[in-house]
């Protein structure tokens, strides 16, 4: 991924979401899901309808207002998503990472909590 590069505010869908960064830095927002009414979610609440890096926070006021935290992965670190968060991504530099998503068998009704 080059630098610069960011993903859209998306909801996390999979029960487990692993980022594992090898290489560079990236920058991760993380918005607990009930937050989700205040980041302008689409129809189906899978994405943001702006794009948070691109839009100067003080025009949204909803999410300027709203608590979430600032991790930034450097090579060696791993982050852990959990099901129904918030996040986008920025790369710091040029990087590499590995997305490791998995479900299981029970990963159905443990969503339904």
């Amino acid at each position: 991924e080059k630098e610069g590069t960011t993903t859209q505010l998306q909801r996390q869908l999979h029960y487990r979401l692993l980022i594992c960064q090898l290489k560079g830095s990236k920058t991760v927002l993380l918005f607990p899901p009930n937050k989700k009414n205040k980041l302008y979610p689409d129809k189906t609440f899978t994405k943001s309808k702006i794009n948070i890096w691109d839009t100067d926070i003080d025009d949204i006021p909803d999410i300027k207002n709203t608590k979430y935290l600032e991790v930034i992965l450097f090579p060696g670190s791993m982050l852990y998503i959990p099901n129904n968060w918030w996040y986008c991504t920025l790369n710091n530099d040029d990087s590499y990472c590995i997305y490791q998503t998995s479900e299981s068998v029970f990963s159905n009704f443990l969503k339904l909590k």
